[in-house]
Parts: C-alpha cells; structure tokens; sequence
C-alpha cells in the first residue's frame, strides 16, 4: 500500500525529529504563558504530522524542521533589550534555520529588524549597537569567499527563477504549495516517487486545518510573537514558491509553528474533526475532478 517494495520501510529519523519538533513548539507555547493544557496539545498536534509518519527514505524536511523551529525558538527569546544576547540569539537562530537551507540564514535577521521597528528599538543606543554587529555580520558572510558561494548557491535556483510567468502565475503557485499534490489520483501511476504522494496529501489537509484555525483565531490570540510566527511561515512560503516545480514540504514542514496562535481554542476531538472533514472534503473535489474530466483534458497536468 505504501507504494515501496520494502514493507517495513519506515523512517524513524523522521519519527524522532517531528518529536523533537514537538517539544520545541511547546517550549514556544509554555515559554509566552501558555499553560499545561495548551503545551500538551501543541505537543500532540505537532507530533502528529503526517509527512514524518511515513517514507522510503529520511526525509530532510523533517528532520531539518527541528532546526527551523529551533531558530525560530532562539530567535523569540532574544528579547533585543540588551544588544550582546540579542546579536548571539539572532546569530545562533540564523545558524540553525541554515541547517535545512542556506537561503534560510537570513530570516532572523529580518525579522528582528521587523521587530526592533515595531517596538521603537531601532533609535535607541542598544539598538544601534545590535544593528552594527549585524551589519557587520551580514558584510562577513557576503565577502568571505567561502561563505558567499555557500549563500549563493542557496540563492541562484531562487533568483533565476523570478521571471514575468512566475509573478502571474504567483497566486496558483501558492494554493498549489498549500494544497499539495493535486489530484490524488496520480498515486496510482506508481511510480517511483509515488510512496512521497500517501504522505504529502495527508500533510495537505494537516496545513489547510491549522491554516483555518489560525485564521480564525488570530484576532484573538493574545501571544505577543503571534506575528512573526505568521512572519516567518509567509517568508517560507514564498521561498517555496519560488524554485522550479512545486515543493509543497517546503512550505507545509513549517505550518506547525501557528499552533500556538489557536492552542487555547481547540481540542484533540476538534482537529480530528475537522481533519476528518477536511479529509472528505478533498475527496470530493478529486471526486469532481475526474466525473469533470479535467484529468483527461490536459488540467492536471498543468496543475
């Protein structure tokens, strides 16, 4: 059923990473105030992540999520009030997020001059202070030889890839990236990349349920670093939609960190519900999509 010849092929790298990606997103929810029973939903939600439950092979996106959410950890408790533990936490976050890709090492800083603009930091001494030290971070990494090619080769396929059909085809290439593999019924081809499809559209339906609740709960959140977790999930994805192709797991691996911003408003019973209902609801429009005949008519593979 897996689509693989070998029965047990099961990566437990994959198992063992989404557990420490659990602990870290309820280090996030415990560390801003959430309590005992927010911490240990987020642990159950996150740990449950269909594109680690299953694959032939260890999943790099799994396993590097660990070190995004670790980046994103570090980079929350910076704090930017005392310009040495912010520069390091910054620095070590940046670090961290590179681990998967080295387009990612320059997230933290943005964020943190979102951050220090927001709260009116950037004027002040220490803020000046952090500015300089990452300024001349950023100058290191771009004129040591080593490490620009290391950067550079994270940024060409990004870069080459911005052209006029991809900004008009930009608003498709982002609900492709949500929404994963679509039609479901290219499982069936079995293919050699068909034991990635199973996982990839049970994650789909795993980031349209936390996306909704995100959004519907949003507003009321009262975590003060609700918006750089969004932030950070909207510069993901559009680095997802940016390479050649569609690469939904570059953009669904990280879909977990919203958790926090609607922990307080759900329960195990609801999101299985509303997986469930999610679930079904895919089937319908695969359902649709074949009795249509798009399949036949050339649609999906366009989609």
């Amino acid at each position: 059923m897996s689509g693989s010849s070998n029965y047990f092929d099961l990566s437990i790298q994959n198992t063992l990473f989404s557990f420490y990606s659990a602990v870290v997103v309820s280090l996030i929810g415990f560390r801003f105030g959430g309590n005992r029973r927010e911490v240990r939903l987020l642990f159950l939600l996150t740990f449950f992540q269909p594109l680690s439950i299953n694959s032939a092979i260890i999943w790099r996106d799994v396993v590097g999520q660990f070190f995004v959410f670790s980046g994103v950890y570090f980079f929350l408790l910076s704090g930017f009030f005392r310009p040495v533990k912010a520069f390091f936490g910054v620095t070590i976050a940046a670090l961290s997020m590179a681990l998967l890709r080295t387009v990612y090492i320059f997230i933290p800083f943005l964020l943190a001059v979102k951050y220090m603009r927001d709260k009116s930091v950037s004027g002040s001494i220490d803020g000046k202070i952090f500015l300089l030290g990452m300024l001349v971070t950023v100058v290191t990494i771009f004129f040591s030889s080593d490490l620009f090619l290391f950067v550079y080769d994270g940024y060409s396929p990004y870069l080459n890839h911005v052209n006029v059909k991809f900004l008009l085809l930009l608003p498709v290439d982002i609900l492709r990236t949500i929404i994963g593999p679509f039609p479901w019924i290219n499982w069936f081809e079995f293919t050699d990349n068909t034991i990635f499809l199973v996982t990839h559209y049970l994650q789909a339906v795993y980031v349209v349920v936390i996306l909704y609740y995100t959004i519907l709960n949003y507003k009321r959140c009262s975590y003060p670093f609700k918006f750089y977790l969004v932030l950070t999930l909207i510069l993901l994805l559009i680095m997802a939609v940016a390479v050649t192709e569609v690469q939904s797991s570059y953009f669904s691996f990280a879909v977990a960190l919203l958790l926090p911003i609607s922990a307080f408003y759900l329960s195990v019973t609801r999101f299985v519900i509303s997986y469930t209902i999610v679930f079904y609801g895919f089937i319908v429009l695969n359902f649709i999509y074949i009795v249509a005949g798009f399949h036949g008519a050339g649609l999906g593979k366009f989609l």
